[in-house]
């Protein structure tokens, strides 16, 4: 075959692939999936100005579940698309208080898996102590010089010698009424001795993590008041050993982590509207004659819902939902004059897909 026929059959294969793999970017893109910018920066838990991908079929084969964060068009302008996170269901009666949700008054707890990619960034002690390195004692409302010292890349090392406290300022999470919180630290005791512990006071209750080093011969273990809820059995910390620790308290509920995996669950029940001024949580860390180290402490907070606007946003006038609405909701109270909170629920109809994962900054993580 004459080299110019070649190069004409190869010209010609290249033209079809071409072609081809233009119609599948094209179903794909406009059918399957969707790949846009995100530039509203009211949802935490989508990086801001990352890419973001729609699937717009998903409702086409399930229903839509409260959390979901929807792509929908918006019923004022329909060249405009957002995104918005689904808190209520047709036929339920939604009201917000407290940055909580209530259907029916009843409190709408979050899964774990959901809540674990829901926490967002609150306060982190090496970044605290590097912006402000001169008087770090301050970010606690109770610091005891004579057991605990915070090093200047913002690690926490205790002296042994008695029972030493820290008190942690709320506050400092970015809220002042901060009830949802994440605590995440890892813990190395540089001697076997002692025992470090965590105390917080969360809604009515009063709760005790107990992490006690290989010595005393006891394991760990969770408390509400003087009643132990669960013995870690077998979790003892040895010496020289850095363990990760999430304490996560949210919807009523109490989780424990440790090296990523849970040893403790407590559900206090979806309790009905509690009408009392809620405290925020408070905090304290504590020591009793131990030699330990504290490294990536941080306090993260849960997202919120503040009732700001015309609807949903008051507990004697609960918002009613009718037959195929919806009710959506950014996590900015900046932002409430663009969602159901101002304007009402939001038909079906403009609910075009699923936010499911983001593209940049951070590559394919799953959006939760």
């Amino acid at each position: 075959m004459p080299l110019a026929e070649k190069k004409k059959g190869f010209v010609n294969t290249l033209i079809v692939y071409l072609i081809i793999f233009f119609l599948v970017f094209l179903i794909v893109n406009h059918f399957l999936f969707k790949v846009t910018e995100y530039v509203e920066n009211t949802i935490p838990s989508i990086p801001a100005n990352s890419k973001i991908i729609i699937n717009l079929l998903t409702y086409h084969t399930r229903a839509i579940e409260r959390w979901d964060i929807a792509y929908l068009e918006n019923k004022d302008n329909s060249n405009e698309y957002l995104s918005r996170r689904v808190l209520g269901l047709p036929g339920e009666s939604i009201f917000l208080k407290n940055g909580d949700v209530y259907v029916g008054n009843v409190l709408q707890q979050k899964n774990s898996s959901l809540q674990k990619g829901l926490w967002i960034p609150g306060f982190n002690l090496k970044d605290q102590v590097i912006k402000n390195p001169l008087k770090p004692e301050e970010l606690f409302s109770i610091f005891e010089p004579e057991f605990w010292q915070i090093t200047s890349q913002g690690t926490l090392v205790s002296h042994p010698g008695g029972t030493g406290h820290l008190t942690f300022q709320m506050d400092n999470t970015g809220e002042n009424n901060t009830r949802d919180i994440c605590v995440s630290f890892d813990i190395i005791f540089n001697k076997d001795m002692g025992r470090f512990f965590i105390m917080t006071h969360y809604y009515d209750k009063q709760l005790l993590l107990n992490l006690p080093s290989a010595s005393t011969h006891k394991d760990a273990h969770i408390q509400e008041e003087m009643k132990i809820l669960k013995n870690f059995s077998g979790i003892q910390l040895r010496p020289g050993i850095a363990y990760h620790v999430e304490y996560w308290l949210y919807d009523m509920k109490l989780e424990i982590y440790i090296n990523d995996a849970r040893v403790f669950r407590q559900n206090w029940g979806k309790d009905p509207l509690n009408q009392k001024r809620l405290a925020p949580t408070s905090l304290v860390l504590g020591v009793i004659n131990s030699e330990l180290t504290i490294n990536n402490f941080e306090v993260k907070r849960d997202i919120t819902f503040e009732s700001i606007g015309r609807y949903g946003c008051d507990p004697e006038i609960p918002y009613k939902i009718t037959e195929n609405q919806y009710y959506v909701s950014t996590e900015s109270p900046d932002s409430s004059a663009s969602d159901s909170r101002s304007n009402g629920s939001v038909g079906i109809k403009y609910i075009k897909g699923k936010v499911i994962m983001t593209l940049s900054p951070n590559f394919m993580n799953w959006i939760y």
